[in-house]
């Protein structure tokens, strides 16, 4: 390039960068949900469903119950791919092998005293006992204490095959136990239970809640590292939300 020639550069710093990217640390991601939030504004978007359907489920790992359910939410299979591949000057390999169990689909039901979910991965699930394991984070209010919006937190602590762990924020990464509840594993599917009460749910006839799963990301409450690791459904900090008015 010679000299007074117009060249562009693309990230000369935060202010005028035109890379939408996330950043580890610092900005984050925040670029990306300004855009994802635009777009919306502009193009619009579809009315969320309401389900009406009551549905009880037999958490005995008989996965048929959920034929019927039809609050399904969908994620990206093959987002758990291993990662080796030389990094840019002299950054190095830049390696990833925390991809583990790929989330390719999830329900939700209730049948007005429980709430159901179900969820189902490409391949059979790792151990229950492995590290950060299958996590379902629930958000159920504006209020109370919460990591990340997030009040309940389930897989937290799993007792043995048929029981696991409801856990409620106190604020950020810090949880406490309020309760054992039932859940069931069979191969590339899992089952759990939770009473409404339990998530503090008055109204069992209306009511809406925002869920997400994360495997083996969000260690010790960083949920950037959803970009980078393990597996979320839906990805990064995006979440599902079910909406339920009883016919």
């Amino acid at each position: 390039m010679r000299k007074g020639d117009t060249y562009f550069v693309d990230q000369y710093n935060h202010e005028f960068s035109r890379d939408i990217e996330p950043l580890n640390g610092d900005f984050g991601d925040n670029y990306y949900y300004m855009l994802a939030d635009f777009i919306r504004r502009f193009k619009g978007t579809e009315r969320l469903p309401v389900f009406n359907a009551a549905n009880t489920i037999h958490i005995d790992g008989d996965m048929s119950d959920w034929a019927d359910v039809q609050s399904v939410y969908g994620d990206d299979r093959g987002d758990t791919q291993h990662r080796d591949h030389f990094g840019w000057g002299r950054t190095g390999r830049l390696v990833n092998v925390t991809g583990r169990n790929d989330i390719i689909l999830t329900k939700t039901a209730t049948d007005g005293t429980n709430l159901y979910f179900y969820v189902k991965t490409a391949d059979d699930m790792t151990s229950r006992e492995d590290r950060d394991w299958m996590r379902l984070f629930i958000r159920v209010n504006d209020g109370d204490a919460s990591w990340e919006g997030f009040h309940y937190a389930v897989n937290g602590t799993v007792a043995d095959e048929k029981e696991t762990s409801l856990e409620k924020s106190e604020g950020g990464w810090k949880w406490k136990k309020t309760a054992g509840i039932a859940y069931q594993v069979s191969g590339k599917e899992m089952e759990l239970s939770i009473p409404l009460s339990g998530l503090g749910i008055t109204t069992p006839d209306s009511f809406a809640v925002e869920f997400k799963w994360i495997d083996n990301a969000a260690s010790g409450g960083d949920i950037q590292t959803c970009m980078r690791d393990g597996d979320a459904a839906p990805n990064g900090r995006f979440r599902y939300r079910y909406v339920y008015r009883k016919d």
